[in-house]
């Protein structure tokens, strides 16, 4: 294996940039659960595939990486055998099965900072370019991919755990994790949903990760060696786990086939040099996650893994269903960098020369090496087409004003007008967590002014996030994601006060009380409970009053020289509030 190969292309690429190469990874990863039973024992010769044989007490599965790497048995091993065939000069390894997981109509955010729409606009959209994801699958149905899905396969079954997404194909995507992957990539652009950042690639899904989002070693092998032999251009790992030899082979056997792999860098952060496997491999370019301000995601792993940043906070892409959704993760940040290349194959890079442009145009965003690895990714830069289309205008998002239980007003400051004379200013908003997709009116504008637009309907208690949209000279560009809460109103009771009844007869009297306040209701009804002896058993009738009043109701049907007792009461939205006081008054003879 090429341990070097990482370390020599940073050293190319600071030649041109000026920057320091680093070492390659070491970095460790979470062992998942095991495959009960099963081992994975690779050989490198007859000698040792004979040995293997002989020993297995079942043979599962088999595979061939080829003479210089080898092959390899998935079996069932007595404990002793393994211990002998560990000490075998034909054996390469025995390793459990273990597993990895997945990490965790506008154009998003991601697609923009990367620089893809110039390229989308001068015809750059990796045409003619394979881009496999080898994830949960993909939606075969979805809107936005189906016309760029090519053939699949599957080496687990397609079983829907909670999705609203059916098994049409085999490789059909059960848990959504793929599909937005395959969003962020290729997308089309067909005026609905989202694009990718290479929306006319060929994709495959390649699904070797179950309904709850992990697979086993020997799964994930088979599916790299898969994409490779069928000659696709780019595979797509946002994937993670521990150190694994099986996924090594098949890592560097695709790496010899020609083929580009592109790794999450993990979402153990913060922390330092734990970028997971296979995204630490020297064979797969590793990609940290950062955010809308150019920050380092606060999930993303870093460490001498990770040779590009990319966005992969709130990345908006396709989810399983036909639907779209907001996710984050260094697997968001790694399809960016994915849509890169397959850009760069179809305009005639070499993946090696397609790497180097990369590298050599990437964005310095501030980011320790560690980090950021060579910068954030530059689609146009890295194409030369940077700045040959207008410059966007820029708006920034301000904290919002004048809030309350059902309206808010947004505000955004127009910082630059970029090659416009005017700009239209606009939100996009929507509750906090979904799909901003309300949008206001656009405000045109012709000098850096700060624009203020109301919002109503709101839920009281709710919590809502909005951003600025800035258009002009064909150019858009999107601000800050703010939030904010709509205030929560505490519903008031009324008060009552009972008071002295009049009228008083052998069997009738008016019953008097006080309304001393309405309450938050806009009405209330105002009504008396009263009876013999303490007894407050009987109900008058109920009068509705909309502001603080005296009201006096009469009953009838008492009984002579009795002793009766009576409180005012108050009805509302939230049930019944009585009166502190209770009165007392005798009937006559």
């Amino acid at each position: 294996m090429d341990v070097n190969r990482r370390e020599l292309l940073r050293s190319i690429a600071a030649g041109a940039v000026g920057t320091q190469a680093v070492g390659t990874a070491g970095a460790t990863g979470k062992t998942g659960e095991l495959a009960f039973g099963e081992y994975i024992v690779s050989f490198a010769d007859e000698a040792g595939y004979s040995k293997a044989l002989a020993l297995a007490a079942s043979v599962l599965d088999e595979i061939d990486f080829g003479d210089r790497i080898g092959g390899a048995m998935l079996g069932r091993f007595p404990e002793q055998a393994l211990r002998a065939l560990a000490k075998h000069p034909a054996v390469k390894y025995v390793e459990e099965n273990g597993r990895m997981e997945a990490i965790g109509g506008s154009m998003p955010w991601g697609i923009e900072r990367v620089g893809a729409r110039t390229a989308h606009a001068l015809g750059e959209t990796g045409g003619s370019v394979h881009v496999a994801v080898v994830d949960t699958g993909i939606d075969s149905d979805h809107p936005d991919l189906q016309a760029n899905l090519g053939s699949g396969k599957s080496y687990i079954r397609c079983l829907p755990c909670g999705v609203d997404n059916a098994c049409t194909e085999t490789w059909d995507d059960d848990v959504g994790h793929g599909t937005h992957v395959a969003g962020t990539i290729a997308a089309v652009a067909n005026d609905r949903g989202v694009v990718g950042v290479a929306p006319s690639v060929t994709l495959h899904a390649v699904k070797v990760l179950n309904c709850e989002g992990w697979g086993f070693y020997w799964d994930i092998g088979r599916g790299i060696k898969y994409a490779a032999r069928q000659g696709w251009d780019v595979v797509n790992l946002s994937i993670g786990g521990a150190d694994s030899s099986f996924i090594r082979d098949a890592v560097e056997f695709a790496a010899s086939k020609g083929v580009v792999l592109v790794g999450a860098a993990g979402n153990d952060g913060p922390c330092s040099d734990c970028v997971t496997y296979p995204a630490a491999y020297p064979e797969v370019i590793g990609v940290s996650a950062t955010d809308s301000e150019d920050g380092l995601a606060d999930f993303s792993a870093t460490g001498s893994g990770v040779d590009f940043a990319a966005p992969g906070v709130r990345v908006h892409s396709t989810v399983a269903g036909g639907g779209y959704g907001y996710y984050n993760g260094t697997s968001m940040a790694c399809p960016h960098v994915t849509g890169a290349m397959a850009v760069l194959l179809a305009a005639g890079h070499s993946p090696a020369s397609a790497e180097l442009a990369l590298q050599q145009t990437a964005e310095d965003v501030g980011l320790d090496w560690l980090e950021q690895g060579f910068g954030l990714v530059n689609v146009d830069g890295a194409l030369g087409i940077e700045g040959s289309l207008g410059t966007p205008p820029t708006a920034a998002t301000n904290q919002p004003t004048r809030i309350t239980e059902t309206a808010a007003r947004l505000a955004a400051t127009v910082t630059d007008l970029g090659s416009a004379d005017s700009v239209t200013v606009s939100f996009e908003w929507g509750v906090a967590g979904t799909e901003l997709a309300r949008t206001t009116p656009r405000v045109s504008v012709s000098a850096t002014e700060t624009v203020e637009l109301s919002i109503t309907g709101l839920v009281s208690g709710e919590t809502y996030e909005y951003r600025a949209v800035a258009e002009g000279d064909g150019e858009r560009s999107t601000g800050e994601t703010r939030s904010f809460t709509t205030v929560v109103v505490t519903p008031e009771p009324p008060a009552v006060t009972t008071d002295l009844p009049s009228d008083v007869t052998a069997t009738s009297a008016t019953l008097h009380g006080t309304l001393d306040a309405v309450g938050t209701d806009d009405a209330v009804e105002v009504f008396f409970l009263y009876g013999p002896n303490g007894n407050l058993g009987q109900s008058s009738e109920r009068q509705s009053l909309d502001a603080a009043t005296a009201f006096a109701i009469p009953v009838t049907g008492l009984l002579p020289d009795t002793r009766y007792d009576v409180v005012a009461v108050a009805s509302w939205s939230d049930g019944v509030v009585y009166a502190w006081d209770v009165h007392s008054f005798g009937t006559t003879r």
